[in-house]
């Protein structure tokens, strides 16, 4: 009978400590004699004690924390994180940021990208040419990812739209994603950072191929890693926070183009400065690992970098090149991946 159903059963007892008959009767939609053979192997399993004078058991497996206890261990490290991430320059400067004229670009950098040449007008918006341009009201993004945790940073030259303007302005009109960036880019209320991840883990090659890789099986709603149960949104967080995204210039545009870069190399976008300074930070630090998209010889991004970071023109262990341009974070076949399987998430899951 150690099917799906006990497993579910266990789940239940754990997560909500309520080993008793009735409570599984009704969450399970089970028989009495069910509810009362679940528990009898709970039991023989050390999972919950035998019935004492009053009939009543109690919970000894503690593998599964309660709600409330995720959200008091969540606290916490929030504010360790908060800690590190208040002292981080790059995050005091988009805290302060000023904007140009209700547009999603800094005031100065608007300026600066409008003398090349690279915002794009209303015109082109609704022809959807003019895709190396900037397009000033799809919400920049600086970075995506909590800065304080993560392990792994991917550099990336700029948010790529991917769809025409119109559609992908009409998606981030969505005032959740909106609160979700805006937290992202002040590193506040971190709960779920990452949200390219897929959040149920499920439904994408990707996704599929990572949880095959740690080992990872669906016991209902949790996870199992090394033998013990751990609830979903546990696993997701933790996942999550380990994947950062760095964005050398935070403005969408559908292709890069070398005006843009040239004003990066020039200095003249603050925001990439500051990118590129966070950057240095990080790459001496062996507990990161920074990839980048391409290779050494052809990579625009560390074509840019090296111009800022000499280090770069070494062999770094810590330094990955993707030898394409997949995306590393649901990758289900590519170098990028198995460097992260095999040098940072199973240290980090075991």
């Amino acid at each position: 009978m150690k099917n799906k159903l006990y497993q579910d059963a266990v789940q239940l007892v754990i997560t909500d400590k309520k080993p008793s008959v009735s409570y599984l009767q009704r969450n399970l939609d089970i028989s009495y004699e069910d509810a009362v053979d679940l528990l009898n192997m709970m039991e023989q399993d050390g999972i919950v004690s035998p019935l004492d004078e009053n009939r009543k058991r109690t919970v000894l497996c503690h593998d599964l924390p309660t709600v409330a206890e995720m959200q008091k261990i969540s606290a916490e490290y929030a504010k360790h994180d908060q800690k590190i991430l208040d002292k981080l320059p790059i995050v005091k400067f988009w805290r302060n940021a000023k904007f140009y004229n209700g547009t999603s670009i800094l005031d100065g950098e608007y300026q600066e990208l409008e003398k090349a040449n690279l915002i794009i007008s209303n015109a082109e918006i609704q022809k959807d040419s003019g895709r190396n341009k900037i397009h000033p009201n799809l919400q920049c993004e600086p970075y995506v990812g909590n800065l304080a945790t993560a392990k792994c940073f991917m550099i990336n030259l700029n948010p790529r739209a991917g769809i025409p303007y119109a559609q992908e302005y009409k998606n981030w009109s969505d005032a959740q994603l909106q609160k979700i960036t805006n937290d992202v880019i002040n590193q506040k209320n971190m709960a779920y950072p990452f949200y390219y991840l897929d959040p149920e883990l499920a439904n994408t090659d990707g996704a599929k191929w990572w949880l095959k890789k740690f080992g990872l099986q669906n016991v209902g709603q949790s996870i199992q890693i090394n033998g013990v149960d751990l609830p979903i949104v546990y696993v997701k967080r933790m996942i999550a926070n380990l994947f950062c995204d760095i964005e050398l210039c935070p403005y969408h545009s559908n292709a890069w183009n070398n005006k843009l870069n040239d004003l990066i190399v020039s200095g003249k976008l603050p925001s990439s400065t500051m990118a590129i300074e966070f950057i240095k930070q990080i790459i001496h630090d062996p507990t990161k690992h920074i990839f980048i998209r391409g290779s050494y010889e052809s990579s625009s991004i560390a074509k840019t970098l090296r111009e800022f970071i000499p280090e770069l023109k070494q062999d770094l262990p810590n330094v990955h090149y993707t030898g394409g341009s997949q995306t590393f974070w649901l990758t289900p076949t590519s170098k990028t991946g198995e460097i992260l399987y095999h040098e940072i998430f199973k240290s980090c899951l075991d």
